[in-house]
């Protein structure tokens, strides 16, 4: 599981962490053709239709390495139950019971968690 942190929850956000998870599989020898991404249609992974009718952002940067985007059905959450139940899990069991400092702080407790 890869988790990426960012103070925003957008497009530019979604983009870069799509883009540095790409590059780590590829140097992990990764077949990204092989590759699946799966999201909901959450504005942050479909991004916007240009004037050309092409995507930009996310579902770009994912296909740019050779993967393929998948977005599952509209208001079909349990597509994506296994993700669903590890975020509420982290909430529950992470981000509701600490407080940080700093940080430097979060990322150390996010690390040992």
């Amino acid at each position: 599981m890869f988790l990426g942190f960012s103070n925003k929850k957008n497009a530019t956000s979604a983009g870069l962490f799509a883009r540095l998870l790409c590059e780590h599989l590829r140097k992990c020898k990764i077949n990204l053709a092989k590759t699946k991404f799966q999201t909901d249609n959450s504005s942050e992974f479909i991004g916007c239709f240009r004037q050309d009718r092409t995507r930009d952002g996310f579902e770009k940067i994912v296909e740019g390495f050779g993967a393929t985007h998948k977005r599952i059905p509209p208001l079909v959450w349990s597509y994506n139950r296994d993700v669903e139940t590890v975020h509420r899990t982290i909430e529950d069991e992470f981000y509701d019971l600490e407080n940080f400092e700093d940080i430097k702080d979060f990322h150390r407790r996010v690390a040992s968690y």
